[in-house]
């Protein structure tokens, strides 16, 4: 079980490449999802030099996908409410398509081990998406916060979420237990922190769809206070910083996504195509 953890973890932040080399052309992708995040990943793909954007499929209403025994399709991207993320991933790998899905990837440990042995005997990528983590606010703040942990300076890092609560995203079946929407911030600190051991977590709703939740997790070096509350009416707000010896930290505002969708398609066509990647791309 430790050597699927690690491996889960591995792939989780890009590091992982499963796919075999084919001939040099554009990359043919399917998005399963036309919500908002779905529409946005169909224009970065459409103006992208290195992908080809062959379908867009709704999937309303469990719909089922049609892309998925097209020739045509070498890829596709997954932006549907989280209930179906592990269904269509799992479909779309026995079909022998490479998969980049928004986090969270699923619901259990069980499902995300199946998907990546499914991936592994396809030989096919498997990527999980935190758009965050593409960002060079990000990178320039994990240097930063790399060389805090060399120094071995104990430090308390905090990451504040806020969002509303709307369509699927209000809905416990569509959108999954609290800490499935909590996973991105998850990866995040997992990024920058390392092995993590859970201290404690709480979480309580609020006014029909609303709900805050706080996580306690330690490092070697650091404490982390991740915090989560979302509402009707709140607009989305993300801040995250690391204090150590009276010194504070604050990761960036996250740049504009249309940059950060051409990064990850970038980088999802070279692990698809067997390229190696540099350290900064991973």
């Amino acid at each position: 079980q430790q050597g699927r953890v690690r491996r889960l973890s591995l792939c989780a932040h890009s590091e992982m490449t499963v796919a075999r080399p084919h001939a040099t052309r554009l990359l043919r992708i399917a998005v399963l999802g036309t919500g908002r995040a779905g529409r946005a990943r169909a224009r970065a793909i459409g103006a992208s030099a290195e992908c080809e954007l062959v379908a867009a499929e709704p999937m309303r209403g469990g719909a089922q996908s049609t892309s998925l025994g097209r020739e045509d399709v070498d890829a596709v991207i997954i932006s549907t409410e989280n209930s179906r993320h592990y269904d269509l991933a799992h479909a779309a790998l026995l079909a022998g398509k490479h998969v980049a899905v928004e986090f969270p990837l699923c619901a259990t440990h069980q499902e995300a081990c199946a998907l990546f042995d499914a991936a592994e005997k396809a030989e096919r990528v498997l990527h999980v998406e935190v758009i965050s983590l593409l960002s060079h606010g990000f990178q320039r703040f994990r240097a930063a916060h790399r060389t805090m942990r060399e120094q071995a300076m104990p430090s308390v890092m905090t990451s504040t979420f806020t969002g509303g609560s709307y369509r699927w995203v209000a809905d416990e079946v569509a959108a999954g237990r609290l800490g499935q929407l909590a996973v991105g911030r998850l990866h995040v600190v997992r990024a920058l922190c390392g092995a993590l051991s859970l201290v404690s977590a709480r979480a309580e709703r609020r006014g029909g769809a609303g709900y805050a939740l706080r996580v306690e997790l330690v490092s070697d070096s650091t404490r982390v206070v991740l915090n989560e509350t979302r509402g009707e009416d709140m607009d989305r707000s993300w801040l995250c910083h690391v204090e150590a010896a009276g010194e504070q930290r604050a990761v960036p505002p996250v740049e504009g996504g249309g940059g950060l969708l051409g990064g990850l398609l970038r980088l999802l066509g070279r692990r698809a195509t067997g390229q190696r990647l540099t350290p900064r791309a991973v």
